[in-house]
């Protein structure tokens, strides 16, 4: 165990960059994903070129399936990002046997928050309604959100209810709870047990800052389309970042009330 608080948090900060480095690229790599797929719905969402692409089909095929190689590539690539970051993590959570217990504590923190961030930003899902008009199959809706877009559209819509309960339960009580929970856990103060009440209150309800209410609420946004149409829907990156700071937060959670427990017991 490394008990050199120097080389523990050099050790940490070289993690924490490894995590933001690897997130950044997961976002890059999904953002040029969402815009090559926009841009190609944008092309094909026409009915008369569809239909004469149905009638004269030789090079509009050759083209199509360019496009959707070029597409399926553009999504492995974000993929193996997404995997990159997940693995990372997941590799980084050996400190556990490396550091102190309050160095490795503080890391999950840290972590934790960068996961929140790109999370939010980054894209969760496509959504896209299609018809089949006989001749062609016409895709009629198509959309991309992250959870921060997804709010901003609700808040255009005038649906403040919706949009604020996304906002709230997905971005404001996480933030607030982790940083409570870091603040708590960097104090070490010897009146832990009486601020802990404070977070236990939070963690009462932490089953609502966590992915159910966040899909739920995403569900309301997206699967009552405008138009009619067999609906799809594709989980994006940002799905799995935010999942991986749930997991994160359970961890934090389960920390923390160990820490309770022992308080007690002194």
């Amino acid at each position: 165990m490394i008990k050199n608080n120097f080389i523990s948090g050099a050790i940490i900060l070289c993690l924490l960059g490894g995590l933001i480095f690897f997130a950044q690229k997961t976002y890059d790599n999904a953002i040029i994903y969402e815009k090559a797929y926009t841009k190609t719905v944008d092309k094909d969402d026409n009915l008369a070129s569809n239909i004469i692409s149905s009638l004269f089909p030789s090079s509009e095929s050759d083209n199509k399936s360019e496009k959707s190689a070029k597409l399926k590539k553009l999504q492995e690539i974000a993929q193996q990002s997404m995997f990159e970051f997940v693995g990372f993590l997941a590799l980084s959570l050996i400190g556990y046997f490396l550091f102190t217990k309050f160095a490795f504590v503080i890391y999950l923190h840290l972590s934790s928050l960068i996961a929140l961030v790109y999370g939010v930003i980054t894209p969760i899902f496509f959504i896209f309604v299609h018809k089949n008009f006989g001749l062609a199959d016409i895709t009629l809706e198509f959309d991309s959100n992250s959870i921060i877009t997804s709010i901003e559209k609700l808040f255009n819509q005038d649906n403040y209810f919706v949009g604020g309960i996304i906002l709230f339960f997905s971005i404001i009580f996480p933030l607030i709870k982790t940083l409570l929970s870091l603040s708590l856990n960097i104090l070490k103060e010897k009146n832990f047990l009486h601020i802990h009440k404070i977070s236990s209150t939070l963690s009462s309800l932490s089953r609502w800052s966590m992915s159910d209410v966040f899909v739920l609420s995403i569900f309301l946004v997206y699967l009552s389309p405008k138009k009619g149409g067999n609906i799809e829907t594709e989980l994006e990156m940002g799905f799995y970042i935010f999942l991986s700071y749930v997991v994160l937060s359970i961890i934090i959670s389960a920390i923390n009330s160990i820490k309770k427990e022992e308080a007690k017991e002194e």
